[in-house]
């Protein structure tokens, strides 16, 4: 395991964000995208984009190298939420064993930004049995890039202080603190940065639900 996350509360919950259609072939079909490392590194989204993405040594605000890896890494991204720090949840409370109510702030900029004028045609994956999502990715996984995946959370750096330092694929900048991210990375043998890699998994309804943007309260059965 590469890096280490700001947080240290206990894992509740995992999410993902997206447009209706990839999120809810994500719930039919466990259908996963690991889009190129290069592609974060390019969308104009700020919430989503990263110009430092892929770089390999940061000096003082500035990339000087890029990882050797770089156009063979696939990522898959989503946003850890625990007991300590939730930021995209504006409250939560245990009603009585594994249930839990959440009430949600769709308002946040972060939000905005990635739905911008679509917001309708956004929707949020909320995997509420994250131990078990990650063994069935890990075990699909196996089966192709057994020794060449990882899974971390992020952890957070401060470019502009950076003294020629090295930079995991599991390192961001400060500004994308909020996100609080955890990352599953495999290093493709075939180099196609135009590409995403397509893993299925199988149908998740049993561990995850979907819900539409708007959404401002919910209860959930969340696996700890």
């Amino acid at each position: 395991m590469i890096g280490k996350s700001h947080t240290s509360g206990q894992t509740l919950f995992v999410m993902k964000f997206g447009k209706k259609e990839y999120m809810q072939q994500l719930i039919d079909e466990g259908l996963v995208y690991f889009n190129c490392t290069d592609f974060f590194r390019k969308s104009p989204i700020s919430e989503q984009g990263d110009p430092f993405e892929g770089a390999g040594i940061v000096d003082r605000g500035k990339i000087v190298s890029y990882r050797s890896t770089l156009l063979n890494e696939k990522l898959f991204c989503l946003w850890h939420l625990n007991d300590e720090d939730a930021p995209m949840v504006d409250s939560m409370k245990e009603i009585e064993g594994d249930l839990w109510e959440l009430i949600f702030d769709t308002n946040k900029k972060e939000l905005l930004e990635l739905v911008n004028t679509n917001k309708s045609d956004f929707r949020i994956v909320f995997i509420h049995n994250h131990k078990e999502f990650n063994n069935r990715l890990r075990k699909e996984l196996d089966k192709h890039y057994k020794g060449r995946y990882w899974s971390n959370k992020v952890s957070y750096y401060d470019a502009t202080i950076a003294e020629y330092m090295p930079i995991s694929p599991f390192m961001k900048t400060m500004y994308y603190r909020n996100q609080s991210e955890l990352r599953y990375l495999v290093l493709d043998d075939e180099i196609n940065i135009s590409k995403p890699l397509e893993i299925r998994i199988g149908n998740i309804s049993d561990i995850a639900k979907i819900f539409p943007m708007s959404l401002i309260k919910m209860r959930v059965h969340i696996q700890k």
